[in-house]
Parts: structure tokens; sequence; C-alpha cells
């Protein structure tokens, strides 16, 4: 006795074993199934988001900034320099400090190897401006220096016009098999009627009291067709309706190895591919993983359609905001110079060079006849008296003197014993008034400055 089912005829529970399904699967079979009805391989291993995220890595190599990769869950991390690492790569030269990236000129940053011949004049020199302790002794000879001068318009044309400060500040499956709408056309055949319904008695009909599609799902009770009523082989590939068969109704049918052994036939390529199971993509790959741009200088993009990272580092004027200009200190564009502000304190500023504007004179420790500026004393102990005369005041119209506003400062050398240095008149000039007055300077660290001032047109040294 045979029986002949229509495709989605009736349904099976847990009755078809191996003998049941008879013959080889052929690769049509395979398209009403999908990834999802195959168990996983030790080999060909489905996608995992995990499995994409543990075949990334990142190597952070050192350098300014940092970069991670978390794997469980995909996100790489960028975070840029920070203000003290970018800052660790600049110092300061000679006669500047930095501090948290401000750049300032240092305390006695100019030195007497940063001077330029005749750099010093006393146009640019603000009252007390320079005392004898910022002068080394011999720190400037005759070549460093221009016989520059201080003229009045740098100081204002009256003392009343000067003021002191004005230098630097430094700062599953469900296990059903069904197959529906079989019909049975009842002719002479024997048939049991019992509490579930109505079922097919023992061998009660065979192949002559059937019509052809005699047996639909309305005749037949549920769970009332069991193994032994179905002949061996009965039932082949186009008696399934799509999705009948699952993967734990063939385990618990007995279908083991040998036909599982099959599909050694085949490849995923015949295999529809499933919701959970799925096939490895670039796409799956490219969405498992994700950037964070922290924040910081630079920035870090990800193009999940192509896959590729896009890191740009800092930009110039990232960098640049790290710093700032203290005292005296110009930043433009990235360069750091020095503030031409501070030209007319005492100071040229000419292409970021800095220089002082008046006369320094090396007057030895012998009589000797001051300049217009600075002069300082040097060469030994002073252990008697020394004369130093100053300049011969030039006068001009009424109230125009020609050495208006000129300076002169003499610093005294070591004394010793009773040694002194005397500051006296030139000709007729006067100091403060008295003709022919001078000054004693009996200190080692002794200095003293005076101005030509305007008294009715003519020029008198007045002690400042």
């Amino acid at each position: 006795m045979s029986y002949k089912f229509q495709k989605g005829d009736a349904k099976l529970g847990g009755a078809v074993d191996a003998q049941a399904l008879s013959g080889s699967l052929a690769a049509s079979a395979l398209t009403s199934l999908d990834t999802d009805d195959l168990s996983e391989g030790s080999t060909n291993v489905y996608y995992t988001d995990a499995r994409a995220r543990g075949a990334v890595s990142v190597t952070d190599a050192g350098g300014d900034g940092s970069m991670a990769y978390n794997s469980s869950t995909g996100v790489l991390t960028y975070t840029g320099p920070s203000a003290s690492e970018v800052r660790a790569h600049l110092t300061a030269g000679a006669g500047l400090d930095v501090a948290g990236g401000e750049f300032s000129i240092a305390d006695l940053g100019v030195t007497n190897a940063k001077l330029a011949a005749d750099a010093v004049d006393g146009t640019k020199l603000a009252d007390d401006s320079v005392d004898s302790e910022h002068i080394v002794d011999g720190a400037v000879d005759n070549v460093h220096l221009a016989n520059s001068t201080i003229s009045g318009i740098a100081l204002g044309g009256t003392l009343g016009a000067l003021s002191t400060g004005n230098g630097l500040s430094m700062t599953s499956f469900d296990g059903s098999v069904a197959i529906s709408d079989l019909t049975i056309d009842l002719d002479g055949a024997t048939l049991s009627v019992g509490v579930s319904g109505l079922k097919v008695a023992d061998g009660g009909v065979d192949n002559t009291q059937l019509a052809a599609d005699a047996v639909d799902g309305t005749k037949l009770a549920d769970d009332s067709v069991d193994s032994e009523h179905i002949a061996a082989g009965a039932i082949d590939n186009e008696h399934f309706a799509a999705g009948s068969v699952s993967g734990s109704a063939l385990a618990n049918a007995g279908v083991g190895s040998a036909k599982i052994a099959e599909l050694d036939n085949f490849d995923t390529d015949a295999l529809s591919e499933g919701s959970t199971n799925r096939y490895y993509a670039d796409s799956l790959a490219r969405a498992a993983v994700s950037v964070t741009d922290s924040g910081g200088d630079g920035s870090m993009a990800y193009d999940s359609g192509t896959g590729v990272f896009t890191y740009t580092g800092p930009s110039a004027s990232e960098v640049r905001a790290h710093f700032s200009a203290g005292d005296a200190i110009a930043i433009s564009s990235g360069q750091i110079s020095v503030d031409s502000s501070i030209a007319g304190h005492g100071l040229n500023v000419s292409s970021g060079v800095l220089s002082a504007q008046h006369s320094v004179k090396s007057i030895g420790i012998t009589n000797a006849t001051a300049s217009y500026g600075m002069n300082f004393q040097s060469g030994g102990t002073i252990s008697s008296t020394v004369s130093v005369r100053l300049p011969a005041i030039v006068s001009g119209t009424v109230g125009v003197a020609g050495d208006l506003g000129k300076v002169v400062m003499v610093k005294a050398a070591e004394l010793s014993g009773s040694g002194k240095v005397t500051v006296a008149c030139a000709g007729s000039s006067t100091i403060d008034g008295p003709t022919d007055a001078s000054l004693d300077i009996e200190s080692s660290a002794g200095a003293v400055t005076l101005m030509v001032v305007s008294q009715d047109g003519n020029g008198i040294w007045a002690i400042i």
C-alpha cells in the first residue's frame, strides 16, 4: 500500500525517520531552508559582531595624543594631544622664559652678547630704568657701543613728563513537522471513530479503496497518521510544504550523520541566509565598529560605508591656541617675537632683534671725560681720587637746548681706602645751578645719573 500526498496536504509530527527519507538530497531541496536550519561547524563559522570586532585591533605607537579600541563594543577612541604634550616640544631659548605655554623675556635675559654694537643710546631710556645692579662689570666694551644719544623727544620735553616704570616687566527551532489540507474520499474504507476524532484503522484502507486525491486534511484527525501507515519511501520532496520540516523534527526522527553527510555535496552558496546565522559581508563588519572623537586637537572620523578611518592631526591654529604672549612678547601666525611696543623705553626692536639704545662706554680707572649715555669704570681698584669730567653742554636757542634731555650715568669701580670718584662739570657748565660743582662717589657700588635740562635757554646738569 502506498500513499500520495500533495504539498501542504497534512501535518506530520515527529514520525519521520531516516527510512522515510530515502534517496539523496538535491540542490533544489535547499531552497526551502536557510542557515538557521543548519548548525554551525568548526571550520565554516557564521558571522557575529564579536568575531568581527575581535578581528581588528589598535596599536598606539606613542607620540602625542592616544588611540584605544574596545573589542567588546567595537568602538575606537582617539584623544588628541593635550596642551602639556604640545608644549613639551617647545623650549625657551636664551633670554626667554616659558611657563604654562606663555613665553616671556627672562629676568636679565638681555645680556652683553645680545646687544648689537652702538645699540644703546639715551633717547629710549626711561627715568631710573637702568641702575648699577643691572650692569655687569666689564660686560660692555667700546666695540659694542654706538655713539648714540638720548633725545629730548623720547623723554617728553620736560621733566614733568617723565615717570618711572617704563622699562621691561617680566613676567531556536520549534520541532514541528506539519502537512495540511489532505482530503479522504470515503469509498468503502474501514474507518474508526474515537474520542479524538476520525482515524484510519490499522490496515483499514488500502490503495483500491481510495480515490485519487481522496484524503485531505479535513478527513484526518490530528496525530492519526503514524509511521506504520506510511510505506517506505512514499514521501519525497514534492510532498513537503516549504518550511514544514524543522531541524529538531529530523533529529527526533533519527535522521543521523549518514543523511547529514550528504550535505558535503553542497556549500553555503546553495543555502539561503537566515536571520540569525548570517553570512559574512563587508557591510556587516563595517557596521560593527565605530569611532568616538572625544575632543582635543585634531579629529578622527569613520566612514561605515567604506570602512575607512580618517585621522586629521592638529592644525596650526589648534596648536597655537595653547600659547599666549606675556609682557613684551608678541605672537603672530605662530611666530614668537619681542613686542615692538617696548621700543622707546631704552630699547630698539628691529626684525625681532632686541637691543639697547644707549651709548655704553668703559672709562677705566684714571681721569677721564664721560660721554652721553652710560659710563662705567673697570680694570682694577681705585685707592685715590679719580676725576670724571662731564661733557660740555651744547646749547641751542631759547627754550631748546642742543643737548636738552641727554643723560650721563657714571658707575664707580671698586674703591679701597680713601679712594673716590669725583664727577665734575666741564668749562662753565653748572650742576643744579652752581658753576664748576662736582659730585663724589665714595662707594664701590655707587653711581650717579645727571641730565641736561633747560634754564633760560641754557643747559644745566640736573641730578636725577
